[in-house]
């Protein structure tokens, strides 16, 4: 048994065909549009068209292809050095994060793994061949000075001063004397009880991340003779290592973020950790916040204020393997194996907030859900629940009724359900009493999805196409008509007379069902890859096409769909949902991505979030709902309509409103709108670019309303701040709201 906090795409003619259900039962509609649009009218003064969609989450700024494996990155102004494995050492040209472009190669080692750079030389960590030395002062002509083999196996290196520390695997550390960059000499040699992967330096003691053997911190004050001071055991495998202000912040591998006060680094104590399963490899951190490189599952942002306490507040998932993290001017460089240098804006570091979820016990697990008014209807892998989401914050469940196979797609119109069972055919319920679903009928044909208008039941059939059933008396179904596809059947959305069907392998398929006892197929488009979901709004089309992404497509004209725009997602997307534009896309062990389509010539993305394995979702306004494996994961988002000539909108989030802060750009003094539907708690921040903390100006109940509230650009110790990119964090009964703000000095 489980409970949900949820709300669903529908499934019926009652709701929108773009899978975006009702949030009647859960809040005033009336009081919400009228603090909008009072707010939208003190913010913008006008109502102007859509332009864009604004989500204020990170996403990709750019990417480098690189030919091998990227695995680590140094900074030196407008140029950053790729380590790339057997690709050598890539130099690019980041001036433009949106484009950076590879200005020069430098092809002197075997197996690139580690870099750092000091002043005009390249420090390169080589795994076959030691430690190489080389002349960057013209980034576009690297030459090698030097040439320092190291025993072991070169892993990372870390130039302080006159020395160059280089992490060499099994044969621990070797101090190199590097003041003479052109006749570096190894001058010291510590042999560590691990693995020696990554290190760092706090101004007294080195730290090495010596892989099983967990953290070592090592006395190099005589680097003729560096010596063991303290270590930290672990469980996992310590693959990197950053310090900052006592603490070490740790890539533990499977145990994911480990953080370790060394205050005493001769008795180096555990205070906090965050695992979200995968292995970690990289680790950057930035202000408060920690960045962590993670091979299936890209780029997390963790907050940690609190050492003891982490949250992660954002994440990016990469293409392929990320092995490690740079950061820097607002921008995360992940270096992501076989993908190359995926460049990430983390301007705005904050993610969609979890609002609700569900845990679902084997085998059951959520894979579709429907809401009407207070209830959600919910298909699992054993059934059909009911769960009563009047109050988000305190689901309960209503009833459950166990079906004979995994339930895949619901549908609920009156006092019944249709739940498409595959094998098992489509099971009809009467859902009268929710405390207490009974059986109605069965529908023997094979089923992948259902979708209710009126009277009739659509009925996606896998292999044998489309079904339209009469259910006018539910108990006593009827065949109407069908029709085979040249693929399978595997959704459904029917809009007026036409029904859209994703054809697996054969794309999308568009069928007059006018009259239906003789559908007639009359567009199709054929996709590059699986059409798996399909959601229809306003004469477009947004097709999940499995490895070739999402596609938008023109179907104002059903006869001849056209293509509009594509988006390739990193996995492989199963389920779509769109909203003013905006796509929801499941796409399986990456998570969920959004997708800004409102340009559908050119989808692009704009944020995403994690889960286990989503395969399917729902938006119902600014909540998320995500079923995956083994949970339902309910979000909530932020992104919002840019109106055309306007910088940016307010920020709508469920019962609050935070309009832009005017003057934006500001040099002294700045204010914010934001309104309450209810008296509410509310906590109003401004945070730096990095997530810091940096002035809290509001922070207690509110009554409902609107409110102005100013800053005047200082910090709580009353000291001006530096120019830069600045959010103010409005949060309020677990919803939240982020606006950018730029001040010049």
């Amino acid at each position: 048994m489980f409970s949900v906090t949820a709300r669903s795409r529908s499934r019926s003619t009652s709701r929108s065909h773009s899978r975006t259900g009702s949030r009647s039962g859960f809040r005033s509609r009336a009081s919400h549009r009228v603090v909008t649009t009072l707010l939208v009218g003190l913010a913008t003064g006008l109502v102007a068209p859509r332009a864009s969609a604004v989500c204020a989450y990170p996403h990709p700024a750019g990417f480098v292809d690189t030919p091998g494996e990227a695995y680590d990155i140094a900074f030196s102004g407008d140029h950053a050095f790729v380590a790339d494995a057997a690709g050598g050492v890539r130099v690019l040209d980041i001036a433009d994060p949106s484009s950076p472009t590879e200005v020069a190669t430098w092809s002197g080692a075997a197996t690139v793994l580690g870099v750092d750079v000091s002043g005009s030389h390249l420090y390169v960590a080589d795994f076959e061949t030691g430690l190489h030395i080389v002349d960057v002062s013209d980034p576009l002509a690297p030459t090698e000075v030097d040439a320092v083999p190291t025993p072991g196996n070169g892993h990372d290196v870390l130039v302080v001063g006159p020395y160059a520390y280089v992490a060499v695997g099994a044969a621990g550390l070797q101090v190199v004397d590097v003041s003479d960059p052109t006749n570096a000499t190894i001058v010291g040699t510590w042999n560590s009880p691990g693995t020696a992967y990554g290190l760092d330096y706090d101004g007294t003691y080195l730290y090495l991340a010596d892989g099983p053997a967990g953290l070592q911190i090592v006395d190099v004050f005589h680097p003729d003779s560096p010596g063991a001071f303290g270590n930290w055991a672990t469980s996992s495998s310590v693959q990197n290592v950053v310090v900052s202000d006592g603490v070490a912040y740790l890539a533990n591998l499977e145990d994911g973020l480990a953080i370790v006060d060394v205050h005493l680094p001769i008795f180096p104590n555990l205070v906090g950790s965050w695992n979200a399963g995968g292995t970690t490899e990289g680790i950057a951190k930035d202000g408060n916040l920690v960045y962590l490189a993670r091979q299936s599952g890209g780029l997390d942002i963790i907050d940690v204020t609190q050492t003891n306490a982490p949250v992660r507040i954002g994440s990016w998932n990469t293409p392929a393997t990320a092995r490690e993290v740079g950061v820097t001017s607002s921008l995360a460089y992940v270096l992501d194996g076989a993908g190359g240098v995926q460049v990430i804006d983390v301007s705005s570091p904050y993610g969609p907030e979890v609002v609700g979820s569900l845990e679902a016990s084997a085998p059951i697990a959520p894979t579709d859900v429907e809401i009407v008014e207070d209830l959600a209807y919910v298909a699992t892998h054993q059934g059909l629940q009911i769960v009563d989401v009047s109050d988000p914050a305190n689901p309960l469940v209503r009833g459950a009724l166990a079906l004979p196979e995994r339930s895949d797609r619901v549908a609920v119109s009156g006092q019944v359900a249709y739940v498409a069972c595959q094998e098992s055919g489509i099971r009809i319920l009467d859902v009268s009493d929710p405390d207490s679903p009974s059986h109605l009928a069965a529908w023997p044909s094979f089923a992948y999805d259902v979708f209710v208008a009126g009277t009739r039941l659509y009925v996606a059939t896998g292999g044998d196409g489309i079904e339209v059933i009469d259910v006018s008396t539910p108990s006593a179904p009827s065949l109407i008509g069908s029709i085979d596809t040249p693929g399978i059947a595997r959704s459904i959305v029917v809009v007026g007379d036409r029904a859209f069907v994703a054809d697996y392998f054969a794309g999308l398929r568009i069928f007059d069902v006018g009259n239906p006892a003789v559908p007639v197929e009359i567009g199709d488009w054929n996709s590059p890859g699986f059409a798996l979901d399909v959601a229809v709004q306003g004469g477009l089309a947004y097709l999940a096409d499995g490895i070739e992404g999402v596609h938008v497509l023109d179907v104002s004209d059903p006869t001849a769909p056209s293509h509009l725009g594509s988006y390739d997602t990193p996995d492989f997307a199963r389920g779509i949902a769109e909203s003013n534009g905006i796509l929801f896309v499941a796409e399986g062990s990456a998570g969920t991505f959004i997708v800004d389509a409102t340009d559908p010539s050119a989808p692009r993305p704009a944020g995403n979030f994690p889960s286990t394995l989503a395969t399917e979702l729902a938006v119902a306004g600014d909540l998320v709902f995500v079923a995956s494996t083994d949970e339902l994961l309910v979000f909530g988002h932020d992104c919002i309509l840019a109106p055309a000539g306007a910088p940016t909108s307010p920020s709508r989030i469920d019962g609050i409103v935070l309009s832009t802060p005017a003057p934006n750009p500001t040099a002294s003094r700045t204010s914010m709108t934001f309104a309450l539907e209810s008296d509410s708690p509310v906590r109003l921040t401004v945070h730096d670019a990095s997530g810091r903390l940096v002035r809290t100006l509001r922070d207690g109940v509110t009554p409902a309303g609107i409110h102005v509230e100013s800053w005047d650009t200082r910090d709580e110790s009353g000291v001006a701040v530096e120019s830069g990119v600045y959010f103010v964090r409005m949060t309020s009964n677990r919803r939240a709201a982020t606006e950018k703000l730029l001040v010049v000095r």
